[in-house]
């Protein structure tokens, strides 16, 4: 069973996720910093 969509779906959540977390990590970075 190949369904694109699934991987379309799965590669997009696993982007959002990897910047959700290098923006949260630059946030504290930069707040701790100051």
């Amino acid at each position: 069973m190949y369904l694109p969509n699934n991987r379309g779906m799965f590669l997009e959540s696993l982007l959002n996720y990897t910047i959700q977390k290098y923006f949260d990590n630059n946030t504290s970075l930069f707040l701790n910093g100051q």
